[in-house]
């Protein structure tokens, strides 16, 4: 088991462990594994957030917070995140994604993941391989 994407702490020490999922489909699978690592994480105070990009025209990304007792394992309808969207936090973390994706799109194409974590390096995070 990996654990989670993505760990936030905001600047009100706010946690966030996010699962991480990018589809072409109107749905995400979660595994198991996916979803004991976000219950992990729950026992060091992090809530736990589905992060959905569906790869598709107009689509933006869902940020779910969605209770622990509420996340299935299996495959889960994107339609049914909406619910529990973390508008505030998705306004604020999806343009600067969006930054982030056209200043580093090329190189990213080119090198991967490595380069990804060369980057993260050069800001103080350090990525799991």
């Amino acid at each position: 088991m990996q654990g989670v994407d993505i760990d936030i702490t905001s600047e009100s020490n706010q946690k966030f462990a996010f699962e991480v999922k990018t589809t072409e489909k109107l749905s995400i699978p979660l595994t198991p594994d996916n979803v004991q690592a976000l219950r992990d994480r729950t026992h060091d105070g992090y809530q736990p957030v589905i992060a959905v990009l569906r790869l598709a025209p107009l689509e933006n990304w869902i940020l779910a917070e969605i209770p622990m007792d509420g996340i299935p394992t299996g495959e889960m309808l994107i339609e049914s995140l909406k619910p529990y969207g973390m508008e505030d936090l998705g306004s604020q973390l999806c343009p600067k994604f969006d930054i982030v994706v056209r200043k580093h799109f090329k190189d990213v194409y080119n090198r991967g993941e490595q380069y990804l974590k060369e980057q993260l390096r050069k800001v103080g995070i350090m990525a799991k391989d």
